[in-house]
């Protein structure tokens, strides 16, 4: 797990959306928020294959290394209507 802090603090993310790195490569989803809603950081649950691929690199020193500097993008989940009357 890592924490994450958005660009845009007043955005408000949704749990259990999927974060992904510029080159497309999807590393985990928003397990939850933490801390104040004017300011919130978001516990992100990494995919084992991603924490596999990221150890096993060259040099690795830490997963924060890992991903400084790294831009991260956000997948939002779409939620799907199965009642007409929400």
């Amino acid at each position: 797990m890592c924490l994450v802090q958005p660009a845009n603090p007043s955005q408000l993310l949704d749990i259990e959306n999927i974060i992904s790195l510029g080159n497309k490569r999807v590393i985990g989803f928003i397990y939850e928020p933490i801390g104040p809603i004017t300011n919130p950081l978001y516990s992100v649950q990494l995919y084992p294959e991603y924490v596999d691929y990221v150890t096993a690199r060259e040099g690795f020193v830490g997963m924060r290394e890992a991903l400084h500097c790294e831009e991260v993008f956000l997948v939002k989940r779409t939620l799907k209507v199965i009642n007409n009357q929400l």
